[in-house]
């Protein structure tokens, strides 16, 4: 049996701007590298409250993945329709092969 190793380099920590109550708009880069090559980003965001982990009970603070795919070309995002507060974001990185679950956070 032959086993492949492949590096998956996650992009940046996205940086946030704010554009209204509820919308931010995203920017990152991906760093140069020698592994597969990426299929798509997703957006991940969840609200930060008093129980920060996700929980069954408090549905508010779970991830949210939006079923949109952003072009491997794109660094930039809008994120509307938050309800007024503090959220987590994240940018994923998906390849045609696997999801790369080694986020960048902010």
């Amino acid at each position: 049996m032959v086993t492949v190793s492949v590096k998956l380099v996650p992009p940046s920590v996205p940086e946030v701007k704010q554009l209204s109550d509820t919308s931010v708009m995203l920017n990152w880069t991906v760093p140069e590298n020698e592994g597969p090559k990426i299929a798509f980003f997703r957006v991940q965001y969840r609200r930060v409250t008093n129980k920060s982990k996700p929980s069954k009970e408090n549905k508010d603070n779970r991830w949210k993945t939006p079923d949109i795919e952003i072009e491997p070309h794109v660094r930039q995002f809008e994120v509307s329709g938050l309800k007024p507060s503090k959220f987590v974001l994240r940018i994923v990185h998906c390849h045609s092969f696997v999801e790369d679950y080694d986020r960048a956070k902010t």
